[in-house]
């Protein structure tokens, strides 16, 4: 059997083929209008590279297209000739139980042929292997050895595994500052695994080997939820909640209605029932505050009412007396001596102290004289 193009599609089948597994176009009628023609070929090494990606290339196709069977067929004639990509599909194929029976110790034997030509991924799903403890023996610091290899190549899967080695190992290779510098080397990386994102965000928010830095937890929960983690958007909501409560009640930070306000519709937009109930709390906690803080002006303006009223009472009391005073003062400006007894008291009727009298009113209350002259 022999790989040949297909002259609809240009995709390359076996020359076996009745039709195109790819556009469906009649193969056998057309190679037997074609003619035989002698071909000198490659040199052998180069025949050899051009068999490899022939089979490669057809087994890429059949599993895409789930023909998992024919395509183990392909990539194992291409393994058995040397390609590391062909034998990364074959341990991936056991390790699936893709189109073969399930076969973890099969995978790892083939994870290692390829890991061996340097295919990072290779290295990353051996590695994982060492860790679980499955097809082989159990042996973590394997693991992290080759978990360091494929970082070492680029691989930012690999540094998001190392990552959650370190966080959630149960001996002790468990470390939060390792766990956290290895997340953010496959953030830096350009990993799309949004649990490096959510375990990032989950080990700044509760400082776990780390200083607690809330701002940077909400940020990897958000880029989280972006890439569609189910499991950040919970988190997220329980997050925002506490930080609702905590700007509500002034825990840990200058208490403010209106952050706490955002933070709980935050949470009530991911689906956090708690956080609805403390929404309605706020919103009549800030209703009563309202009422409080305009009550004071009220009373004040009452009592000012009242300071006003006596204030200006003193005033019209004060303004009378003044009046009279003034009164007062005008008619003892305007006195003059009785002109009957010039001030002497003496009237004929008796004699009166010789001080000087004045009169306000008529008769003199003194000599009884009339004050006219």
């Amino acid at each position: 059997m022999a790989l040949i193009k297909c002259p609809e599609c240009g995709k390359e089948i076996s020359d076996k083929s009745s039709a195109c597994i790819h556009c469906g176009y009649p193969i056998t009628e057309t190679l037997e209008k074609q003619e035989a023609t002698p071909s000198v070929g490659p040199s052998v090494d180069g025949q050899k590279q051009s068999e490899v990606e022939k089979y490669v290339l057809l087994g890429d196709d059949l599993r895409v297209a789930e023909k998992y069977p024919d395509a183990l067929e392909r990539y194992i004639k291409a393994a058995n000739l040397g390609s590391a990509h062909a034998q990364l599909w074959i341990g991936n194929f056991y390790s699936r139980g893709l189109g073969v029976e399930q076969n973890q110790t099969e995978a790892a034997t083939w994870y290692q042929k390829a890991a061996e030509q340097g295919n990072a991924d290779a290295i990353v799903n051996l590695a994982l292997l060492y860790k679980n403890g499955t097809g082989v023996e159990r042996n973590i610091d394997k693991a992290i050895e080759l978990d360091l290899q494929a970082i070492q190549m680029g691989s930012a899967l690999a540094a998001g595994n190392l990552g959650s080695l370190y966080e959630f190992a149960s001996d002790e290779h468990q470390s939060y500052p390792l766990a956290r510098k290895y997340y953010e080397v496959a953030i830096s990386l350009g990993t799309t695994e949004y649990a490096v994102y959510n375990n990032l965000a989950l080990i700044y928010a509760d400082g776990k080997g780390t200083a607690v830095d809330y701002a940077k937890a909400e940020t990897y929960y958000v880029k989280a939820i972006e890439l569609g983690s189910k499991q950040a958007k919970q988190n997220y909501a329980v997050f925002a909640n506490n930080r609702g409560v905590a700007y509500a009640d002034g825990k840990g930070v200058t208490k403010d209605y209106a952050k706490a306000e955002a933070y709980y519709l935050k949470a009530i937009k991911c689906g956090n029932q708690q956080a609805r109930s403390n929404y309605d709390a706020l919103k009549k906690s800030m209703a009563t505050t309202q009422n409080t803080v305009s009550s004071p002006s009220s009373q004040t303006s009452g009592v000012n009412g009242k300071v006003i009223g006596i204030i200006v009472a003193v005033i019209l009391i004060l303004v009378c007396w003044f009046i009279g005073t003034t009164s007062d003062n005008s008619d003892k400006t305007n006195t003059r001596t009785c002109a009957w007894c010039n001030g002497t008291g003496y009237n004929g009727n008796g004699a009166q102290s010789p001080e000087e009298y004045v009169f306000k009113k008529t008769p003199c209350t003194h000599c009884g004289g009339d004050g006219k002259y």
